[in-house]
């Protein structure tokens, strides 16, 4: 049987993974907030990344377990509007 990695273009894959080790350096490196954000919806090409999914539902749900829900919750609206207003769209793929 082959192994669809084994055939699969391996520059790309390399590429993929440079980028990601690259966009994660800009996340952990970040000294502000607008370069943690940027470095982020880089990673997520323009749009909200998994955990802020996962926490606005679980706040939505009534399940977060942050006595800041509001301000957190206010946060990622506002990350969203920014999406929204095409401030993020040259990570966009």
């Amino acid at each position: 049987m082959i192994n669809p990695k084994d055939v699969s273009d391996e520059s790309q894959s390399n590429d993929d993974q440079s980028t990601t080790k690259d966009v994660n350096s800009e996340i952990n490196a970040a000294q502000t907030e607008d370069e943690y954000y940027n470095a982020l919806r880089k990673k997520y090409h323009g749009g909200l990344s998994s955990a802020e999914l996962q926490t606005k539902t679980a706040i939505e749900k009534g399940y977060y377990d942050g006595n800041n829900a509001d301000q957190v919750y206010q946060k990622i609206q506002n990350e969203e509007q920014k999406i929204q207003n095409g401030e993020y769209d040259q990570y966009k793929n």
